[in-house]
């Protein structure tokens, strides 16, 4: 399948779900899907993303493999679509400690900033939790950042995932994991 093949089923919706499918059956041919998610910018790509995140969902290390090429998409990134699906892929795993300042940075920028889109402000959140999880001596200063956030840039899904993250950092700080 060429990339304008793939584009073309892309901005039918209906086929997003059969291509989801389509890419679990053919891992070899993910890196189609990954190009379009991360360097395409026509209209409907973000769909790719979708589809990414779908196969993260299914088959993690399919789309593992591709994780630096994700981070150094964030840098790129213009589309809020394809970055909400983006940060929640990352968000889901482990951060290598080579990607540690720069999404450490990027999170608190993206968390931070209240015109951005809510599910991108809490994928931060999460990212920022994840690191948290690696850099102990970061917990209590991502407390005070979501404290901060919940008191000043409140939203419905800013409150729920804060409220969540918090008690799980506040129980890892009295048990003696910070």
């Amino acid at each position: 399948m060429t990339k304008d093949e793939l584009y073309n089923l892309l901005i039918s919706g209906q086929n997003v779900p059969i291509l989801a499918n389509f890419f679990v059956d053919h891992p070899d041919q993910i890196e189609q899907i990954i190009d379009l998610a991360l360097y395409d910018t026509r209209r409907g790509t973000w769909q790719a993303m979708w589809i990414a995140d779908k196969i993260h969902e299914r088959r993690p290390a399919f789309i593992n493999c591709y994780f630096d090429r994700m981070v150094e998409a964030t840098k790129i990134l213009k589309d809020n679509s394809k970055l909400r699906h983006l940060l929640k892929i990352i968000s889901l795993n482990d951060i290598p400690e080579k990607h540690l300042p720069y999404l450490l940075d990027y999170s608190i920028e993206q968390l931070t900033n209240a015109e951005h889109p809510v599910a991108i402000r809490v994928h931060a959140m999460q990212i920022l939790y994840q690191i948290s999880e690696q850099e102990l001596g970061f917990k209590p200063e991502l407390i005070e950042i979501i404290e901060h956030e919940m008191e000043y840039h409140a939203t419905g899904g800013i409150k729920a995932r804060g409220k969540r993250l918090m008690k799980r950092l506040r129980n890892s700080l009295q048990n003696g994991n910070n």
